[in-house]
């Protein structure tokens, strides 16, 4: 649990001949995109230099790595797919995707949209509709398109979506004591 009035541990991390490097920790005291301009601000004081990075899809985030470095931000696809399966649990949808392995293909296809450009995510997101209707599981699985299309294709946007041609990874570090809760880090590159 965070201490009173912070919100976040916010981790600048970097990869090194297949190592994982913190650079940075800093306690945040809310989400905002001119805190994360400040953090950063600091971070760029520093001499930290920035090219590309991952970030965790907070469009904040993205705009202040964009706006102190001048980097490109793209989405990280460990939390694409968290959430993307998540959401199926929130829907009420787990027991028709464990039941239709057609069901099951339609999330497995929607998760891998982010590894297409920026200007083909709506094209791979219809595709998989056609499919869904042609295997006949569209009507089953219309809240989980009408939550990818809000979520990522509206209010994330397929330009922060996209890895396309970036590093990407799925696996995820994990730091916390036994039975403690986790903070769970990607893998996010491309800072140095």
């Amino acid at each position: 649990m965070a201490p009173p009035g912070l919100s976040q541990l916010f981790v600048v991390v970097t990869m090194y001949m297949d190592n994982v490097i913190p650079v940075a920790y800093a306690l945040m005291e809310n989400r905002l995109e001119a805190t994360y301009m400040n953090v950063l601000a600091k971070l760029h004081e520093l001499g930290l230099r920035v090219r590309n990075v991952t970030t965790d899809f907070e469009i904040g985030q993205s705009n202040a790595w964009r706006r102190v470095f001048g980097a490109t931000a793209s989405g990280c696809l460990v939390h694409h797919t968290r959430s993307s399966w998540g959401s199926v649990g929130r829907l009420g949808l787990l027991g028709a995707v464990r039941g239709n392995r057609f069901a099951e293909k339609c999330v497995q296809l929607l998760v891998t949209v982010p590894r297409l450009p920026a200007d083909r995510i709506g094209e791979g997101f219809n595709c998989v509709k056609e499919f869904a209707r042609e295997k006949e599981v569209y009507a089953a699985m219309y809240g989980f398109f009408a939550y990818f299309y809000t979520q990522w294709l509206v209010r994330v946007g397929p330009r922060l979506l996209s890895c396309w041609r970036r590093y990407h990874t799925r696996h995820v570090i994990r730091v916390g004591g036994q039975g403690g809760r986790c903070i769970e880090s990607c893998l996010h590159t491309g800072v140095l």
